[in-house]
C-alpha cells in the first residue's frame, strides 16, 4: 500500500496510549479496523516508550527487550525503487513502517505458564479488568485470532456471507486454529486440528515450547451422551458412518483456486448425509466446541471449526437440528503425544 491511501482520522485521548488528542490514519476506502498510531515528532510515544523498556530492564534482568522499526512491502509494486520485502530501518516513518517491541526470557526465569481464551460469549473483558483482582507478576501478550463480526458478515469478499450466501451462521467469537486442554479427568480434550499444524504448548512443569508440526490421525468425539471414533479425516472418498472435514483439506480442485482464495467459496458433495457445523466459544477461560449450525447434503467448508458429517442412517435432520447448541468432547487419538503438556 503507498501513503495516498490512507486519510487523516482523528484519535481521542485514551483510545491507546495517548495522553493528548492526535492525527492517526484510517484507510481511505473505509476498510480495516483501527486507525494507525502516526509516527509523528510531536508525539513522544517512542521516547516514553523506551523510559519504559529501560525501567522494565532495571526491574528483570533476566527479560530481554527490544524494539524494531520494520518498512513495509508495497502490495504490487509497478516501480522496481519501491520495496518488495521487509527490511529494518532505524527510525519509524510516516506510513511506511511497522514498529514492534520484542521481550524474550530464558526458560529458567519461568516459573509458570499459562494460555487462555478470555472471551466470554460475545465479549472480551479489557486486560485491566481481567488482572484488577489478581496479583499478577510477569509478561501478558495476544497469541492467534478470532472469527469478527466482519469475517462472518458480508464486509470483506472472503467474509463467510459473501461467500457463502445460503449457509448462514449465527454470531460467532470462535478461536481460530488448534486448542487442547485437559478436562476435568485429566486427559486431554480441546478441538479438531484445522489448517495450521503449528501450536504453542506449555510443559507440566512450566516450560513453554514450540510444536512445529503436530500429527492427529483419529479423533474421539462425545456429543448428547453417544461417543463416536473418527478415522475419516479430510478424506472426500471415504464411507464411513462419520466423516471429519477441517480447513486442512486438500484436494486437487481447491489446489486450483489457491490464487482465488479470496472469493473461492469450496462445497462438500455430501448428498445423503447430515452434516453438524461444529465451532468453539470462549467461557472465559478456554474454547469450547459446540454445535453452530445444521446442513443437509452439499453443504460449505468454512475457514474455522471443522464439519462433522454422519450417514442419514446415523443421524437424521430433525435429530440433528436438536443438537444445535449442544457441546461437543473433542479428545485427540494417536500421533503427536500430548502426555508431557
Amino acid at each position: 500500500m503507498r501513503p495516498s491511501d490512507w486519510v487523516p482520522t482523528a484519535i481521542p485521548v485514551g483510545r491507546y496510549c495517548n495522553a493528548t488528542p492526535l492525527t492517526g490514519y484510517r484507510r481511505a476506502d473505509g476498510t480495516g479496523g483501527n486507525p494507525l498510531y502516526p509516527a509523528s515528532p510531536a508525539d513522544d510515544f517512542e521516547s516514553r516508550l523506551a523510559d519504559r523498556l529501560a525501567d522494565l530492564r532495571t526491574r528483570f534482568p533476566a527479560v530481554t527487550v527490544g524494539r524494531y522499526h520494520v518498512q513495509m512491502p508495497y502490495r504490487a509494486p509497478d516501480d522496481d525503487r519501491l520495496p518488495d520485502r521487509y527490511r529494518l530501518v532505524p527510525a519509524p516513518r510516516r506510513l511506511t513502517t511497522t514498529s514492534i517491541t520484542v521481550a524474550t526470557l530464558p526458560q529458567t526465569a519461568i516459573a509458570a505458564a499459562a494460555l487462555g481464551f478470555c472471551f466470554t460469549g460475545d465479549r472480551l473483558p479489557p486486560l485491566r479488568e481481567r488482572l484488577r483482582s489478581r496479583r499478577f507478576r510477569g509478561l501478558v501478550g495476544n497469541l492467534g485470532y478470532y472469527m469478527t463480526a466482519a469475517l462472518l458478515g458480508h464486509k470483506f469478499p472472503w467474509s463467510h456471507a459473501r461467500r457463502y450466501p445460503r449457509f448462514p451462521l449465527p454470531p460467532l467469537r470462535s478461536y481460530i486454529g488448534f486448542h487442547l486442554q485437559r478436562g476435568a479427568d485429566g486427559t486431554p480434550e480441546g478441538g479438531f486440528l484445522g489448517a495450521l499444524p503449528a501450536a504453542v504448548a506449555v510443559r507440566r512443569d512450566g516450560r513453554v515450547e514450540i510444536l512445529p508440526r503436530l500429527r492427529i490421525p483419529a479423533y474421539r468425539v462425545t456429543l448428547a451422551g453417544r461417543e463416536f471414533v473418527v478415522r475419516a479425516v479430510n478424506a472426500p472418498d471415504a464411507r464411513e458412518e462419520v466423516l471429519l472435514f477441517t480447513p486442512g483439506l486438500w484436494t486437487p480442485e481447491i489446489a486450483a483456486h489457491e490464487r482465488d482464495w479470496q472469493t473461492y467459496a469450496p462445497l462438500l458433495p455430501l448428498e445423503g448425509r447430515v452434516n453438524l457445523f461444529i465451532a468453539n466459544a470462549g467461557d472465559g477461560e478456554r474454547p469450547v466446541e459446540r454445535v453452530a449450525a445444521v446442513w443437509e447434503g452439499v453443504c460449505p467448508l468454512p475457514p474455522f471449526g471443522a464439519v462433522l458429517s454422519f450417514d442419514r442412517r446415523l443421524l437424521g435432520r430433525r435429530a440433528g437440528d436438536a443438537l444445535v447448541g449442544r457441546r461437543v468432547r473433542v479428545q485427540p487419538l494417536g500421533g503427536t503425544d500430548f502426555s508431557p503438556y
